[in-house]
């Protein structure tokens, strides 16, 4: 005798084989919008990067103007009389020499 609160076995269905659930196909509409969303996400994708480049070069720019302002104003410094102060040249020179040390 079986107890009977036991459950059949999968031996006594027909073939033993469970029954899958069939996949669905995705439909034309669905492809396309799927093929949609995949665009515009590359699209805004490929915005953030210029944007981030776009910032960065700012970014650079702004640095190496704000050195030159810096540059040029040292040298244009000059005495009573008009003579170029050449404690401001030789500092401006100096400082070229230790960024080309560093770099190296």
């Amino acid at each position: 005798m079986k107890p009977s609160n036991s459950r059949p076995s999968n031996h006594s269905r027909a073939g033993g084989v469970k029954n899958k659930p069939k996949m669905k196909k995705d439909t034309a509409y669905k492809r396309a919008q799927a093929a949609y969303h995949r665009i515009q996400e590359e699209r805004r994708k490929e915005a953030e990067d210029r944007q981030k480049k776009k910032e960065e070069r700012e970014k650079a720019i702004e640095g190496y103007m704000s050195i030159k302002k810096k540059m040029n104003k040292a040298l244009k410094k000059r005495t009573k009389k008009g003579q170029p102060k050449l404690n401001a040249q030789v500092e401006v020179l100096l400082e070229k020499i230790e960024k080309r040390v560093v770099k190296k």
